[in-house]
């Protein structure tokens, strides 16, 4: 479960931390509404390593996502990975605008937390870093991370546009890219819409919408993180739903080729079980 293989979160979204840690004071309350919650379970071949909560809630002018992972039994002993992930922002003219994001994640010895809060039109104002993972990385500028979104911001977009080009049918395979600042880092996500394939989803043949992505590193990137990028070059490929949910995911990490694969879906947390 190493960074690279942490970026699936991209497109899901889970569990919350307590809202007055993360929101800015001045920020606008606007009610939300329960709206969706997910669990995907992670393998290694048949061992179950890890664990995936999503929660999504909206109103008409906010929202409150949130993205949780859990290492288990032999990436648990392996890599003892955990995050915590959440964004709060606003909606305004159907343009999702991040308020405050949050990522805390641990690996073996290292411990980081990771708050940006952004100005009213979405630019960072303020980076918090806590720990000593990416005390090396260079620093990006300014206007490189102007009105770039948070990961779990993105992720949600992404989907919305990929939604939206299927449904102006536009010709496949077709590729887009989607910038992303994760409060250290400048990447590119690179997506390919490939088409409909058939797979087996809870023992059932369905035709799912196949769809990759890859990081393209842009600014703010050791070295020794270039340099693993490069080599593995790895592609994390999804499989959607009639309704642009990811259903199945296959990528890589340092223990090996991973898959995922949605467990429950429900309206909340409560009757989700999870």
């Amino acid at each position: 479960m190493n960074r690279l293989f942490s970026y699936i979160l991209l497109v899901l979204m889970l569990i919350s931390v307590n809202l007055a840690d993360v929101m800015p004071a001045r920020a606008e309350q606007t009610p939300l509404v329960e709206g969706k919650a997910l669990r995907y379970d992670v393998f290694l071949g048949t061992m179950r390593v890890g664990v995936i909560k999503v929660t999504l809630k909206n109103s008409t002018s906010g929202y409150d996502y949130t993205a949780d992972l859990d290492s288990l039994n032999l990436a648990r002993y392996i890599m003892k990975y955990d995050s915590i992930n959440r964004v709060v922002g606003k909606i305004s003219n159907n343009k999702h605008i991040p308020l405050s994001y949050r990522s805390k994640w641990r690996q073996k010895k290292y411990d980081q937390d990771l708050l940006v809060r952004y100005s009213p039109e979405g630019d960072v104002l303020e980076e918090t870093i806590t720990g000593s993972w990416w005390k090396d990385n260079p620093e990006v500028e300014a206007a490189q991370k102007k009105n770039i979104p948070d990961p779990i911001t993105a992720a949600v977009v992404s989907m919305q546009k990929i939604k939206q080009l299927m449904q102006d049918k536009t010709p496949l395979p077709h590729n887009f890219d989607f910038p992303v600042y994760d409060a250290k880092r400048l990447l590119n996500l690179k997506y390919t819409i490939h088409g409909y394939k058939e797979k087996k989803v809870a023992g059932e043949r369905k035709q799912l919408l196949h769809v990759s992505f890859k990081q393209e590193a842009l600014a703010g990137w050791r070295e020794s993180e270039l340099k693993r990028l490069h080599e593995r070059d790895a592609v994390i490929n999804l499989y959607l739903d009639e309704n642009y949910i990811p259903v199945l995911g296959f990528g890589q990490s340092q223990i090996g080729d991973l898959e995922i694969k949605l467990a429950k879906e429900c309206s909340n947390l409560t009757s989700c079980n999870i």
